[in-house]
């Protein structure tokens, strides 16, 4: 088997930041838990918007968590429940850690949120992923979903080239 290296560890500092900024010594493996439990729950509760990227920075006490995303109407929702409720959630998910043992800073609990939108949609590679896995899921064809997201894509100016490999069974 052959070795894969993720490419984003190629970019990280270069031009891809973290996605998580913080570092604790002594609580190390509580935080890395805790943000794998807050990215699972955002995307199990608002995988449909088309969230690009989940920032979690720390700072003492506190944890402000920035989600990126194409539909931010759909995150927020009607006077801004929908935020509430993701809020709660987390929290809620977190604590629920927090009773089993599997997390033991309670710091952890407060989380902040905030909602940003992905202001050119076509040429997030990510978000483009997405949409062509939600064509096929209903059944359209796949050549014609990638055609049509790689026409998408060349139309914009700055983007020089683009490849779509889709695999699996088709």
């Amino acid at each position: 088997m052959g070795h894969k290296i993720n490419p984003n560890a190629y970019r990280l500092g270069i031009n891809k930041p973290w996605q998580s900024r913080w570092f604790f010594e002594k609580n190390y493996p509580e935080f890395l838990e805790a943000d794998e439990i807050i990215r699972k729950v955002i995307y199990k509760k608002i995988g449909s918007a088309g969230v690009v990227s989940i920032d979690i920075e720390r700072t003492s006490g506190k944890c402000r968590v920035t989600i990126r995303a194409a539909k931010p109407g759909i995150v927020i929702g009607r006077g801004g429940k929908g935020i509430e409720e993701l809020r709660d959630k987390i929290n809620s998910s977190l604590t629920t850690a927090l009773k089993k043992k599997r997390l033991k800073n309670e710091k952890i609990v407060n989380v902040t949120l905030a909602i940003e939108e992905l202001k050119r949609s076509e040429v997030s590679s990510s978000y483009i992923a997405q949409q062509i896995g939600w064509d096929m899921e209903r059944r359209l064809p796949w050549r014609r979903a990638v055609k049509k997201y790689l026409e998408q894509i060349m139309q914009n100016k700055d983007v020089k080239g683009a490849k779509i490999k889709v695999g699996g069974r088709l």
